[in-house]
This record gives structure tokens, sequence and C-alpha cells, in this order.
């Protein structure tokens, strides 16, 4: 790992380990609510209509306090983060058994090859070695199972940062960043196993400009944006301009 590789690492989980959200200010935890309950309902739909099955084992890797436990906790699931603090909270917050609970770093993790059905990875790979963190979900991946990740879009229609109370790394991805893995690893694995888009989709995140408003009109807006989400997303009109949304959902099936 090179020296700046290194300190990267090292601001990321520094950053989680003296993370606490009653430091920051009403809109901050607004929003973070906001997104977390946005992608819970994506996900919810995607399983509703069939584009996706939790199948078990699954690994929640990058699960952080446990944003989308609600998700995968009947299910046979093992957590991973890299930082303690995060997991301490998330046990304190919730009735987990600790030994559902895993401190590692997805660039490295001590786990069997294909160990996993289905593996979520939902705003981690920005903060980390991408190449090596995807070389880790894959072979922890069985075949015939599904890694779903969740980043932020470099492809975005609207590039302004969206993390701009957060002075941490944030390596911006897209479609190409997959694609170009994809075709690597299977020039390399051909013989062994493959990997394939299985889906993906954009969808909108509101606008950093909004924070300005008083807490009670931004929250008026981040329900309405809650509400109507994913007919913006899959509008015609952005499907015509090609207006990407800010995060990239992607599905990687292995077979």
């Amino acid at each position: 790992m090179s020296t700046k590789d290194q300190n990267d690492s090292k601001d990321v989980k520094d950053f989680y380990d003296n993370w606490k959200v009653e430091n920051y200010p009403s809109y901050v935890k607004s929003i973070m609510k906001h997104e977390e309950d946005l992608i819970f309902n994506i996900i919810n739909k995607n399983k509703q209509n069939g584009t996706l099955k939790l199948k078990e084992p699954i690994i929640d890797c990058g699960c952080g306090y446990g944003s989308f436990y609600n998700l995968t906790k009947d299910s046979d699931t093992l957590y991973i983060d890299f930082s303690k603090h995060l997991l301490d909270i998330f046990k304190n917050n919730t009735n987990i058994n600790s030994n559902n609970l895993l401190c590692a770093n997805i660039e490295d993790l001590a786990l069997k090859n294909e160990s996993a059905n289905t593996i979520l990875c939902i705003n981690v790979l920005e903060h980390v070695n991408v190449t090596k963190a995807l070389n880790e979900l894959t072979r922890l991946l069985k075949k015939d199972g599904t890694a779903l990740i969740i980043a932020v879009n470099k492809d975005s229609f609207f590039n302004e940062d969206i993390f701009t109370d957060w002075k941490v790394k944030h390596n911006l991805l897209n479609l190409g960043t997959f694609k170009n893995y994809l075709s690597n690893y299977n020039k390399s694995n051909c013989n062994v196993s493959t990997l394939k888009i299985e889906h993906f989709e954009t969808f909108y995140f509101v606008h950093p400009i909004f924070k300005i408003l008083p807490n009670f009109l931004l929250n008026k807006v981040l329900k309405l944006s809650l509400k109507y989400n994913d007919k913006i997303s899959k509008s015609k009109l952005s499907s015509k301009l090609n207006l990407n949304g800010q995060f990239l959902l992607i599905q990687l099936k292995k077979e």
C-alpha cells in the first residue's frame, strides 16, 4: 500500500472512530435520515418487484452503526465494519448478537472464499481502494450470488459535493468503474467464475443548497423528495436528457 493510500485509510478510520452524530447540526441529521430512508425504500422496492433477492447467508460489508439493519435483521447475516466505535453504537442500539458483528477492513477480510449468497456494500467503496475491496467482495461471493453496491455517482447531472459536511475522502465512482473491473476480472478468472452486471440504476438526492432552509422547511422538502424520488429518477425527461442521479446502485452477479 502506498503512503498516500495508508494516510487516506487512516484518515477515514479516524473520522469514523470519532463519529458522534449528536455533534452535527439538525439539518445534517435530517439529511442523513433522508438518505437512509431513500436507500431503504429503493432496496425494498427492488425486493418486491423481484429485481433483488436477499438470499442467505448475507454479509453487510461496511455496516456502520446499522443504518440498514432492518433489511436483514431476520436473516442469517454477518455485519462488518472497520470501526469498532460504529459497531459498538450498532450493538447498543439493537439487540444484535455480538457473534454477528466483525471488526475488519473490507480490503483484507479473514473469511473463507464463497461465504455469502448476498453481499450489501452501501456507501463504502468511495472511501477505500476500490479494486482491493471488489476483489474481496467477489472472493466472498458464492456462485450465483449477488453483490448489491451503492456509491456516489461520478456521472451525476448534479455534480456538487453532496457530502459538504464530511471532511473525509470520497472517490466518486461511475458505471465505467465497474465495467472496467468486470472486464479485468473476467479475463483473469474466466476458467473459474465470471461477473456480470445484473441490474443498475441511479437515483436522486436532495441538492446541498436545501440545507440553508429552516429545519421545518427542509423536512418538508425531504418528505416530498422521498415520496416522488422514484418518479423523478425514472421520468422520461431524466432518461431523454441522460440526467443521472447522485447515487449509483449496481448489482453484480457471480456465475
